[in-house]
């Protein structure tokens, strides 16, 4: 898939994006660190780069400049450099003190994971995309006084490319944002990619917040009195919303149907030490990954073109389960209507042409110095929040498809994942985190991992 469409809506709401984040945590534009890194594929695949850091800056013509230099090209097989990239995020210059979020936008799965027509069996950097996620989950010390240091891994995941054209893709990536503490969002609509990033990192600073108000106690719980973590998160969120605190959320619907077999292939995924060693374990998942109502949303089916080609095959294989001839023979199709789509939208406006369902690959990392004292969040209205998304009550609309899936952005009161987050992070910070579990790192006390499942 192109990567046109999401290069130019980062490029044309990162303004918009920096003044949004900085209005609705509280901090000055001057503390906010943004950072790039593209990222192609591996030779011989691509021959021109694997990954590209732009390094980080407070200055957003640069952050245009670096977003504008990007090409929308390269690849070849499928799975890309995935891996490379977070290894450089991984290992970039973050300052000390600041709040760390990365966030990865992709429509296709690293290598190693199995995926047909991958030409290599782990990554040719000999990174483990497991073993990064867990140094990310553990990475930082929290200074009581100063300000925590976390890093904190979302996954933007470009529907329905992701799930319709690969079978380990979706499982995989919900795997890793389980041992960071993250999350999955499915994006169909390339113009709301901005809105998804300022909802993401505005939601972790104050989840922070609460983890510096809260992360002695947790340890205390966790390690001293060995209480288990979900119980812990359950008595956290009964406590926070005992004292009427809300937080600010954001929530996109959940469009993904949840079979057993996907369920088993994540905590599969989970698990495992590195990607060789679970391979064997994860199974193909023949139905559907995507439920139908979303497969039909206008932002989806191009025009002339039956539902099924996007969505579940009527005629009885999935699209992640067809061979490769069939693959090859949608793959034409699509390219062919993509560009009659393309001549039909030439004098359309600018609002039609940024609902193209198209696709791309790139990592952009936020960084934000945390100098402030806490606070709760005062301008969370209408001039800061994502136009499209309500400010009332926390409730989906009951017509969801008719924009892709429904999302809200606001106050709402702690949830018991975003509670579960809290106490997964305080405690993996804090820890060595291994396939069988948090390893304090003051009494070398061992506890089960959490696991909270699932991509939201």
């Amino acid at each position: 898939m192109s990567q046109g469409p999401y290069i130019a809506a980062a490029r044309k709401a990162i303004r918009d994006i920096c003044a949004k984040i900085s209005s609705s945590a509280d901090i000055s534009q001057k503390l906010l660190r943004f950072g790039l890194i593209a990222f192609r594929d591996h030779p011989p695949m691509d021959m021109t780069y694997v990954t590209k850091n732009s390094g980080f800056t407070s200055d957003v013509a640069i952050m245009e400049r670096n977003l504008a230099s990007l090409i929308a090209s390269g690849g070849g097989d499928g799975p890309e450099a995935q891996t490379a990239a977070l290894a450089e995020a991984l290992n970039t210059e973050w300052a000390e003190g600041a709040a760390k979020i990365v966030i990865l936008i992709t429509d296709s799965p690293p290598h190693g994971l199995g995926e047909r027509g991958d030409h290599f069996d782990k990554s040719p950097d000999q990174n483990d995309p497991l073993e990064i996620a867990r140094q990310m989950a553990e990475h930082g010390i929290t200074l009581p006084t100063y300000g925590s240091k976390y890093r904190v891994q979302f996954v933007i995941a470009c529907e329905p490319t992701l799930s319709s054209s690969y079978t380990h893709a979706l499982d995989f990536y919900g795997a890793i944002t389980d041992i960071t503490g993250g999350r999955v969002l499915p994006l169909m609509m390339a113009d709301k990619l901005g809105d998804y990033i300022v909802g993401t990192v505005v939601e972790t600073v104050e989840t922070e917040r609460l983890i510096e108000e809260f992360e002695k106690v947790i340890l205390d719980d966790v390690y001293n009195k060995s209480q288990p973590m979900e119980a812990v998160a359950q008595n956290l969120q009964q406590f926070i919303a005992d004292r009427g605190v809300q937080i600010t959320t954001m929530n996109v619907e959940d469009i993904y149907n949840r079979s057993d077999v996907s369920r088993q292939n994540q905590s599969a995924w989970t698990g495992a030490a590195t990607i060789g060693s679970a391979r064997a374990q994860v199974k193909p998942v023949t139905e559907p990954r995507i439920q139908q109502q979303y497969m039909q949303s206008p932002a989806l089916v191009l025009p002339g073109s039956p539902p099924s080609l996007l969505s579940a095959n009527p005629t009885g294989f999935s699209v992640t389960a067809m061979s490769a001839m069939q693959r090859q023979q949608l793959e034409m199709q699509r390219q062919a209507m993509m560009q009659t789509l393309k001549r039909q939208t030439e004098a359309a406006s600018q609002q039609q042409r940024s609902q193209m369902p198209q696709h791309a690959q790139m990592l952009p990392m936020q960084q934000m110095q945390q100098t402030q004292p806490m606070q709760q969040m005062q301008q969370m209205q209408q001039s800061a929040s994502p136009a499209y998304l309500p400010t009332a009550a926390p409730t989906f609309g009951s017509s969801p498809s008719a924009q892709g899936p429904a999302a809200y952005y606001g106050k709402a009161p702690i949830s018991q994942q975003q509670a579960t987050r809290i106490v997964q992070q305080s405690v993996s910070r804090n820890s060595k985190v291994t396939t069988a579990g948090y390893v304090s790192k003051t009494s070398g006390q061992t506890v089960p991992q959490m696991r909270p499942g699932g991509p939201q």
